[in-house]
């Protein structure tokens, strides 16, 4: 039984060239949580460009990587700070049938950073999608999940071109670190009309994994039979906040570990007039942030809306 309360207040975040931006992502930076944008329209379609803003006080935007891209499609990407300091950032690279994914490391001291890393050097059959940095606590590595033919979920743990460790079949999937175990959040598609051009619909799923990443305990609905698009996630203490955006507006679920499996203590949603893509939320000194793009361009003012989630005991 939900026995807490989630209180979320969005507003209008002004950036300059918003219409551009594809995605967004939050991330500490120097101990400041950021919003993390990308835009492959505005380098020409040559390379997409990964720029930061702090979400509180000055806002000025720095570019943290021009990465190249073969084709000029936007692709699909995650950030998380760097094992050795600065920040990781995985994307995809359109290769026509299929997909690769790389990792490069972004350097304020060098533009463009380190030589991007082919993550999928060994799987060169197989086309790879949604690539996602593990969330919550870090264990001082950059595992991700990633998705194989739009159909499988899979775990990098090792170094680059290493093999994976499969998941579960998903459309799309997130891992979150939350105390000792890992949590994993997934999406299976379901039909009905797209989001944008590539944004299927689908419903949440999340359970507990134990050894060698195998799905353990009951399988829980957050947000029961309920359309969501896209999700991310964090650990709010030592529980499991999800951000998704469904067909009118965004939902969030507080998650706790109770026995085997997964009990949701608290929901919200929120209505919002536009259609929203690209979910984003950051725990970051006990505040929970949260991001997200409206997708179509009406006001490019308030195309990017950022706020915070309050999470308080039930009176």
């Amino acid at each position: 039984m939900d026995d807490r309360t989630l209180e979320l207040s969005l507003s209008p975040f002004a950036l300059e060239s918003a219409a551009e931006i594809e995605s967004v992502r939050l991330l500490a930076l120097a101990d400041r949580p950021h919003l993390v944008t990308s835009a492959t329209a505005a380098t020409g379609g040559a390379s997409t460009r990964y720029s930061s803003t702090p979400l509180h006080g000055e806002r000025s935007s720095s570019v943290l990587a021009d990465i190249p891209q073969l084709l000029a499609v936007p692709p699909r990407w995650d950030i998380a700070s760097g094992d050795r300091g600065g920040s990781a950032i995985v994307y995809e690279v359109a290769g026509g049938a299929m997909n690769a994914l790389f990792l490069a490391r972004p350097s304020s001291d060098e533009p463009g950073g380190e030589p991007a890393a082919w993550l999928t050097a060994h799987h060169p059959r197989e086309s790879f999608g949604h690539p996602r940095f593990f969330k919550g606590r870090r264990g001082g590595d950059l595992a991700l999940s990633a998705i194989v033919e739009n159909t499988r979920a899979v775990a990098f743990l090792g170094p680059p071109g290493g093999a994976y460790t499969p998941l579960i079949e998903a459309a799309e999937a997130l891992v979150v670190r939350c105390g000792s175990g890992l949590v994993l959040i997934y999406k299976r598609t379901r039909p009905g009309p797209v989001r944008g051009s590539d944004i299927f619909r689908g419903v949440l799923r999340c359970v507990r994994l134990g050894d060698g990443l195998r799905p353990r305990g009951s399988v829980l609905a957050p947000f029961g039979d309920t359309t969501v698009f896209e999700l991310d996630a964090d650990v709010h203490g030592d529980e499991v906040v999800i951000f998704a955006t469904l067909e009118a507006g965004v939902a969030l679920a507080l998650l706790r570990a109770e026995g085997e499996g997964l009990a949701v203590v608290a929901r919200r949603s929120v209505r919002h007039a536009a259609e929203l893509i690209r979910p984003a939320i950051l725990a970051a000194g006990g505040e929970l942030h949260v991001a997200v793009v409206e997708a179509a361009v009406v006001q490019e003012a308030e195309r990017v809306w950022t706020g915070s989630v309050t999470v308080e005991a039930r009176s």
